[in-house]
């Protein structure tokens, strides 16, 4: 009964009208239906269980969130995705299948009269992107001595942690299509804008500004009066710091997964993310894994066995499984621009 009506108590939340007497109401007529026999004071007790049930798992979930937010700002130094990610509109699953991101066109305001009717307008909304929960995930093994007289399942741990980063940026800062497996690349169906030609007695501070106005023209439609982040690669990074003209105070992200001489203007605010909690790592003694980076299943639909398959018990091994569910997506593809072949 009470996992029926947490789906019932998720479906009220969600309801622009709702108030909190709602939940009592619904309990009590689903406790009718359930157990029409129950005397009022006991399912009065009920409810009371219920809720204390509720307050305690919305309290989880308010921690997963900061623990998040938390972990992605832990990931910064390795990885300007999670950088980015903290800056545009940070969701959280919460257990939801999947999140709708309508694009919502909001009427714009005027002045009126004094004594005059104020116009009542109405906003448009479109179908946007919907987030999907995806999975950053990797397994390797240690041996039983290394874990017995070293801290080096510790250290890899750490690694395995710190290789997410690396591993966000990837896929976020490519063109790649989404599928089932992972979310689009935050280039995909975005042409890259044309980098300003060098040469013809055109230093390379002129042709950088030159650059970044197109890179800004092109995003101000979503990023108004500022919130643009600008993500390049280690060389075109190094160049913005040092010839970007100091009174222009964006942000300037470094990523090494950008192939050379490639920079991305980013409006934050066409950035929506979720993030479940932290990477959980997993350890193992007893698994057997196909010792493959491109793995298939232990015994195909087919019968056939994959190779190598290795037994941690039988040669005295620890493994290490690290998943993380994460997710993004554009909410409007104006929101970035990108060069490629930079000439600064």
């Amino acid at each position: 009964m009470f996992a029926e009506f947490d789906q019932i108590a998720a479906e009220l939340r969600a309801h622009a009208k709702f108030v909190a007497d709602d939940l009592q109401i619904a309990f009590c007529q689903l406790q009718k239906m359930r157990l029409p026999s129950l005397p009022r004071n006991e399912w009065l007790w009920l409810f009371a269980l219920w809720c204390d049930q509720d307050r305690a798992q919305q309290g989880i979930d308010g921690a997963k969130r900061i623990i998040s937010a938390a972990f992605l700002s832990a990931l910064v130094p390795q990885s300007a995705g999670a950088d980015l990610m903290q800056r545009g509109i940070e969701l959280n699953f919460a257990g939801a299948a999947q999140i709708s991101c309508p694009g919502i066109s909001i009427p714009a305001a005027d002045f009126v009269g004094e004594g005059s009717p104020i116009p009542a307008a109405q906003g448009v909304t479109s179908a946007g992107p919907t987030l999907l929960p995806h999975k950053i995930a990797v397994i390797t093994s240690l041996t039983g001595e290394m874990v017995r007289s070293t801290v080096a399942e510790d250290l890899v741990k750490q690694v395995l942690i710190e290789s997410t980063g690396p591993a966000v940026d990837k896929a976020m800062f490519s063109a790649t299509a989404g599928d089932a497996i992972r979310p689009a690349g935050i280039l995909n169906g975005i042409a890259p804008i044309t980098p300003t030609a060098a040469g013809g007695g055109t230093n390379k501070n002129q042709v950088l500004v030159d650059d970044i106005q197109l890179l800004a023209a092109a995003v101000a439609p979503v990023a108004g009066n500022g919130g643009i982040v600008l993500v390049a690669s280690p060389d075109a990074a190094v160049a913005l710091v040092l010839r970007l003209p100091s009174s222009v105070e964006w942000p300037v992200l470094t990523s090494g997964s950008l192939a050379a001489r490639t920079v991305i203007a980013v409006a934050a605010n066409a950035i929506v993310s979720a993030v479940e909690g932290v990477p959980l790592i997993d350890t193992s003694t007893q698994a057997s894994f196909h010792r493959e980076t491109a793995p298939g299943a232990i015994v195909d639909v087919g019968g056939v066995a994959a190779r190598p398959v290795g037994s941690l018990w039988q040669v005295d091994e620890v493994g290490l499984k690290l998943t993380w569910n994460i997710s993004w997506a554009v909410r409007d593809p104006r929101g970035v621009a990108w060069m490629q072949g930079v000439n600064w």
